[in-house]
């Protein structure tokens, strides 16, 4: 493997990881799976499939998917597996048990960020997803609404007291105080994860709150692509993270 491409900030080992010392975060979509035009276009390749199984083998469970989709949806698509989960950027988190964020007061100011921004969705064909905790406006093949979009969102988010989150072609309200670094805490403080070193892997600006909490923890932050991140490695794409993740296997085994 051309090692040499993963670029390196601060001192840190660049060699492949330790399944038996790291604990996994790990992005979806961007990162496990292709971007698809629509969410509910993705496919889970059974390459992909048995490299998390083997991952979660070794690490003795400590494997989690960190995912802006809602928690059910990656459940749903990670079944086969059956890692620790974090959905809607932190909001809601599987593990022992099932943890959400969302209040009855919560949903009604979330359904009324969904209410205004329903024109604008149906008027030019884009998709508004509603999920547990945000509200995200898809303008993939559209990015000629960019501004529109997230002038419209960001606009409905700050008077509604939620927090702006901008990905790649989607833009969300999201509940303030919660984020994937704030979930990749909680998951550390409990088994399998405890007391191991947090790697996380993800290609968007919606990583970022998780790769500053990996490095926080002692770990680190594998960005995708994204060399402007805060991430203290880089790699060229998703395809060299999972092997670089299977190269670990080997040399671990």
């Amino acid at each position: 493997m051309a090692r040499e491409l993963l670029a390196r900030r601060g001192t840190v080992d660049i060699g492949p990881p330790d399944p038996a010392r790291h604990a996994f975060f790990l992005d979806f979509d961007g990162t496990l799976v292709d971007i698809a035009a629509r969410p509910s276009d993705v496919v889970l390749d059974a390459g992909t499939t048995d490299l998390l199984r083997a991952l979660k083998q070794a690490s003795d469970g400590a494997l989690a998917i960190v995912s802006g989709r809602p928690l059910d949806d990656i459940a749903a698509l990670t079944a086969a597996i059956g890692p620790a989960l974090v959905g809607t950027h932190g909001v809601e988190i599987r593990h022992e048990d099932v943890r959400s964020a969302v209040s009855p007061k919560d949903q009604a100011v979330l359904d009324g960020v969904g209410r205004r921004l329903s024109e604008l969705a149906l008027t030019h064909g884009l998709l508004l997803e509603m999920k547990p905790g945000a509200v995200a406006l898809h303008y993939r093949g559209r990015a000629d609404l960019a501004d529109l979009c997230q002038d419209a969102v960001a606009a409905a988010a700050r008077d509604a007291e939620l927090r702006i989150l901008a990905g790649n072609m989607v833009c969300e309200a999201v509940l303030t105080g919660y984020d994937k670094g704030r979930a990749i805490k909680t998951l550390m403080a409990e088994a399998p994860f405890r007391g191991r070193i947090p790697l996380m892997i993800g290609d968007d600006i919606t990583d970022e709150d998780g790769f500053r909490a990996a490095q926080s923890l002692g770990g680190t932050g594998v960005s995708i692509g994204r060399p402007e991140s805060c991430a203290r490695l880089v790699c060229p794409d998703r395809h060299w993270a999972l092997d670089w993740l299977r190269e670990g296997l080997a040399r671990h085994a």
